[in-house]
């Protein structure tokens, strides 16, 4: 059995920035993570988004088969999609493999961890956490502990999220990335897990409001490696071995694209002349009232009550009409569309005997979308495979690849987006690998995020997971230690997830207002 394994997560880091920052005689605990260890390319998953990235994270798949494809789920049982959480992952995951294998566990800020699920240690859930409540955590003892630190905070404020308050956005985003430091430098230090998780997310929300504005993202990736000094200075003395990695990386965003428009006008999408309230103002009245703490004074049954109709409410279909629309847009971020097939979406009227017609046209329309885009569309099977195909985007459009992005589909066009986004995702991510059994040096041959969960479960001496798509780095090994201790392969039965899926405004609120919901 080998020791402990940190993995310091940065949501949406790139080698856009670490190139020029290294060259500038800055960032000195990666550039000696890269020196003293592994380091490349991470790719990650087809679209590079964060829900469906570190669901392939925690359980090995790609998004075909752990089923996550997007923050919100697949309209099958109704246009007005609820959220994503934990709960859509039955796969066995890398802390439940642990766990399973006897060695203690740790996730701090890791999305997709809410609801937190029983693990051998603890689980202070990430971003589609509604609130920080001690009903949140595994254990819930937690909750105390890590507000005798200060607090903690599960995001920031949606209010930030508006054009207008840059300053209090600054000030914000580290106050939250403050109090996160504080709570992993004391599980780690205090818990010791043998594997620790962490994620910090303040470069993702800098890069896509701020791209434009370099000294702001370039403060916080300095921040962030002095964190990881705290960090690495413990590991050294432990023998630890170190992962950094992001779920994605980063470029500029240099056009958008109204696909929705595009749809509108060549037929396959058709909007009810008189339209119902904007979710987007709803969501805004929902972050002043909780502003001031309101809805937390409502009784408990108008809140459940409440709870039961916000989803439609929410829908940014709620003026879509079903029964002249073949086609509709994902999510801004989701790079995709879905056909309204009937028998599959709730009010469909595509014929499985028209399905290949109708997506063929639209992908032939696609010529005069934009020009100069080179992004070939992909239809769902040239991306995944597995059982969860048929809840994929009928059409995926790689305009990531080309710098663009979609905008935020609205059933109120006079509601302009909250923010400009200059910065986009994009799928090379990056990666560092750093300990007793990692080769000085190596550079991983077309890693990606897949590639984690077998490579952590074999550098801290277990057993891998058969039936994963990911595979172990063996090139990062070092050859002596790859000889001396060869991969063993173990079938692992930790059970499904089973338990209930959650919604929450908060939730909704904070990912409108980052455009992931548009």
């Amino acid at each position: 059995m080998s020791g402990r394994l940190l993995i310091f997560g940065i949501d949406g880091g790139t080698f856009n920035v670490l190139e020029p920052m290294w060259a500038e005689g800055r960032l000195p605990h990666l550039a000696r993570l890269r020196s003293e260890g592994a380091s490349g390319v991470l790719h990650t998953v087809c679209p590079p988004l964060t829900a469906p990235a570190w669901a392939t994270f925690q359980t090995g798949l790609q998004p075909g088969r752990h089923g996550v494809f997007d923050f919100l789920a697949p309209p099958r049982r109704g246009y007005a999609r609820r959220l994503q959480n934990a709960s859509a992952l039955s796969a066995p995951r890398l802390f439940d493999t642990l766990s399973a294998a006897g060695r203690t566990v740790g996730a701090l800020n890791v999305p997709l961890t809410f609801p937190p699920r029983p693990v051998n240690g603890f689980v202070v859930p990430g971003m589609l956490t509604p609130t920080f409540a001690d009903k949140h955590l595994y254990p819930s003892s937690l909750g105390a502990e890590l507000r005798a630190l200060g607090g903690y905070y599960v995001d920031m404020n949606p209010l930030y999220f508006e054009e207008g308050r840059d300053e209090g956005f600054v000030e914000e985003l580290y106050r939250v990335a403050e109090a996160r430091k504080r709570a992993a430098l004391h599980l780690w230090r205090s818990h010791q897990p043998d594997l620790f998780a962490v994620v910090f997310t303040g470069v993702d929300r800098l890069m896509h409001f701020f791209w434009d504005r370099p000294e702001l993202v370039r403060d916080h990736y300095a921040w962030l490696d002095a964190t990881l000094g705290e960090f690495l200075a413990s590991a050294e003395e432990e023998g630890a071995t170190v992962f950094v990695l992001s779920d994605h990386g980063f470029g500029p965003a240099e056009a958008e694209i109204d696909l929705a428009e595009h749809l509108r006008r060549h037929g396959f999408l058709t909007q009810k002349a008189k339209r119902g309230p904007s979710p987007r103002r709803f969501l805004e009245a929902v972050a002043k009232l909780d502003l001031f703490d309101l809805r937390k004074r409502l009784p408990r049954r108008w809140r459940a009550a409440a709870r039961g109709q916000v989803m439609e409410r929410l829908s940014v279909f709620a003026s879509v009409d079903w029964q002249r629309t073949s086609i509709f847009p994902g999510t801004a971020t989701q790079y995709g569309v879905y056909l309204n097939v009937a028998g599959r979406e709730p009010e469909g009227i595509v014929s499985r005997a028209d399905y290949e017609k109708v997506r063929d046209d639209f992908i032939a329309s696609l010529d005069e979308l934009y020009p100069g885009l080179t992004a070939r569309a992909l239809r769902r099977e040239e991306v995944y495979h597995g059982p969860f195909l048929d809840d994929a985007p009928d059409v995926y459009l790689p305009l990531w690849e080309d710098g663009v992005r979609l905008r935020e589909f609205s059933d109120d066009p006079a509601v302009a987006p909250r923010r400009r986004r200059p910065g986009e995702h994009r799928r090379e991510g990056i990666f560092f690998a750093r300990g007793p059994r990692v080769a000085a040096g190596a550079a991983p041959e077309q890693a990606t995020l897949a590639d984690v969960y077998p490579t952590a479960t074999y550098l801290m001496g277990e057993a891998l997971p058969t039936g994963l798509d990911g595979r172990l780095l063996t090139e990062i090994v070092a050859p002596e230690a790859l000889a001396k201790a060869p991969p063993t392969y173990r079938d692992y039965d930790v059970g499904g997830a089973g338990y209930a899926d959650g919604e929450d405004a908060d939730v909704r609120a904070r990912l409108e207002g980052m455009g992931y919901l548009g």
